[in-house]
């Protein structure tokens, strides 16, 4: 893929809201490869770094005919061709509102790049920590807006496994609507448990997959409690001295309410008892969350949340301290970045 320096004009376009084509449910994309993949994939010309990950990288790109602008994840394949084959199958046929959405693959030699929909680049983390205050308002939204894409993972029987803050990806910087990207820990589940490897960060995976190498349909929920904490408190809830600490807070389900700021409603403190539960089988379904009070739609539980502020100071310092923690673990394979079409 060839690079060119992007020119902020009016060829540049990005269709917001592309229709969704939901055939690909039934017809998953196929990926193509071969010499006709590499002369195809010259139609894309990669403008700047988005995201670093341990293997892959995400570039804004353009696409010649039509100049609109995609983003393009380019995973290495090297030592890694069952994962990147489990996340490109998850891709290849999941069509729903919530999620990152697959518009084209190519494999080409040890890599493979996968065109998908272009978001903000701005997490959730990066999002609320632009502003000086938000609400629970805000909160419950993007925390609603989550639920109805698990809701669509839960129905097709995939668990995400690895929701934390780099996952939930704005569509926009100047209102709340999110997306949750990156499949690549994604598995198929079934309801006695499925054997999975730990991938993500500590303080958002759930002890059943920490400890036991697990994971049951309401595995994700344990995740999005701790997501809820976070943008409430700007603080993990598990958090300890140590690694150890932490791993020893979250086998005990040992947290505190004192570190939620004290206009935090009563509804949310109890929507937070009710998902940290040690066993699966005891937390809310993606329903029973949607159902809870405090995610209510009532002009009561709206205003009441609408009254509970949030300083931004916390959760930008929390936002400052986990990117630089993902900065550290960022590829710098030379291949990788050269298929990506970026400097080392």
């Amino acid at each position: 893929m060839e690079v060119e320096d992007h020119k902020a004009g009016g060829a540049e376009k990005q269709l917001t809201d592309p229709p969704m084509d939901y055939s690909k449910e039934d017809h998953p994309i196929l990926t193509k490869s071969g010499e006709g993949a590499d002369l195809q994939i010259r139609k894309y010309k990669v403008v700047d770094e988005l995201h670093r990950g341990r293997f892959s990288t995400v570039g804004r790109c353009v696409r010649a005919d039509d100049h609109r602008i995609f983003a393009a994840k380019v995973l290495i394949t090297e030592n890694r061709k069952e994962e990147v084959k489990l996340e490109l199958d998850m891709l290849r046929s999941l069509r729903h509102q919530r999620l990152g959405l697959l518009h084209e693959a190519y494999q080409l030699g040890e890599c493979v790049v996968l065109i998908q929909e272009l978001l903000s680049g701005s997490d959730i983390l990066e999002y609320l920590s632009q502003r000086n205050e938000y609400s629970e308002q805000i909160v419950a939204v993007l925390i609603t807006q989550m639920l109805d894409g698990l809701g669509y993972l839960q129905w097709k029987g995939i668990c995400h496994l690895d929701l934390q803050p780099s996952n939930l990806v704005l569509t926009s910087t100047r209102f709340p609507s999110l997306k949750i990207v990156d499949f690549g820990s994604a598995r198929k589940v079934e309801a006695a448990g499925t054997d999975v490897p730990v991938n993500g960060l500590t303080d958002y995976i759930a002890p059943e997959v920490l400890f036991d190498g697990k994971a049951y349909p309401n595995s994700d929920i344990w995740s999005l409690g701790v997501i809820i904490y976070v943008l409430l408190a700007g603080v993990s809830p598990f958090t300890g001295d140590t690694e150890e600490d932490l791993m020893a807070n979250i086998q005990c389900v040992r947290y505190r309410f004192e570190w939620l700021p004290v206009t935090t409603t009563q509804e949310a403190n109890r929507f937070l008892m009710l998902i940290f539960k040690r066993d699966p089988s005891k937390r809310p379904t993606v329903t029973e969350c949607l159902e809870h009070r405090w995610l209510n739609e009532t002009e009561f539980m709206v205003k009441k949340r609408e009254r509970a502020p949030i300083i931004s100071n916390k959760i930008r310092d929390y936002s400052q301290h986990y990117h630089k923690e993902q900065r550290r673990v960022v590829t710098n394979n030379k291949l990788l970045l050269s298929y990506a079409g970026l400097k080392q």
